[in-house]
């Protein structure tokens, strides 16, 4: 995580980062958070395939005061529960959530929409 924590204090810019399949876990996710809080301009963080449990509130709230334009953040096929997503979905702020709002799927409910995202059963509970 260290090597990556300077690179990320050196790309101020960067609007798109993947950390897709990279065995980040609950820790790293939360010191990207913290050294991330710098970038005002990032619109996408992908953190697919990963080992991550939950996402910190306090530094997601954080990260997320400073970063007004993040967009996406795809934490697909990770060990994060269903009730973990609603609470961080939560923190986003009011104008992320319209945004999101307006690209919701056509008919689909948000717990769907969640579960889809968790590429989760409907038998699994």
């Amino acid at each position: 995580v260290r090597g990556l924590v300077v690179a990320l204090q050196m790309h101020k810019q960067l609007k798109s980062l993947s950390l897709a399949a990279v065995n980040l876990t609950t820790f790293g996710l939360t010191e990207v958070l913290h050294q991330f809080g710098h970038n005002k301009c990032l619109e996408e963080l992908d953190l697919r395939h990963n080992f991550i449990k939950s996402v910190n509130p306090q530094a997601f709230a954080a990260f997320n005061a400073n970063n007004m334009t993040l967009r996406r953040m795809d934490l697909r096929w990770n060990r994060i529960e269903e009730s973990e997503c609603a609470a961080l979905s939560n923190l986003f702020t009011l104008q992320e959530k319209t945004a999101a709002l307006a690209t919701m799927g056509e008919g689909r409910s948000l717990r769907q929409q969640i579960r889809d995202l968790l590429d989760l059963d409907e038998t699994e509970e």
